[in-house]
């Protein structure tokens, strides 16, 4: 019966020692985002394809991995508590979705051609970069912790 017993303490001990090792990683608290690194990637994505020649296929497929990069960190991110944060991580969303689809829609075979497409393009960059001069504005602006 003995036996038993500790077969059964060891087979316990054992499943929460598993149930903790696969628990771990998912315990740890999510890492803080740069506003500002997010904002310099997607500048220089919108650089990528913000050029009066239509930009180089090698050009726009990267902007489009920076501006799909930047989209997923802002998803998995936590913003803090502060407004301004969580703000700059919406302003930061928009315009790495912006800037992605304005990739999408300039790596399709009839962008060149359709002038529609290109307005599209075009609007969504124009919206991606007003979206970073407020980040960049809100960054710039002293936080009212700072001022007291």
């Amino acid at each position: 019966m003995a036996v038993y017993i500790g077969v059964f303490v060891v087979l316990v001990l054992g499943l929460l020692f598993a149930y903790r090792a696969m628990g771990a990683p998912a315990s740890r608290p999510p890492a803080d985002l740069d506003p500002g690194a997010l904002a310099a990637a997607l500048e220089e994505a919108l650089g990528l394809l913000d050029t009066e020649d239509p930009p180089a296929s090698s050009g726009i497929h990267r902007a489009r991995r920076l501006g799909s990069g930047v989209a997923q960190r802002v998803a998995q991110a936590d913003p803090r508590p502060d407004s301004e944060h969580a703000s700059a991580l919406g302003l930061l969303g928009a315009a790495a979705d912006d800037c992605a689809w304005a990739a999408r829609i300039m790596e399709s075979s009839a962008y060149p051609g359709n002038p529609g497409l290109q307005a599209g393009a075009r609007a969504l960059l124009d919206h991606a970069s007003r979206c970073l001069e407020a980040v960049r504005a809100g960054a710039a602006a002293p936080s009212a912790a700072s001022r007291s």
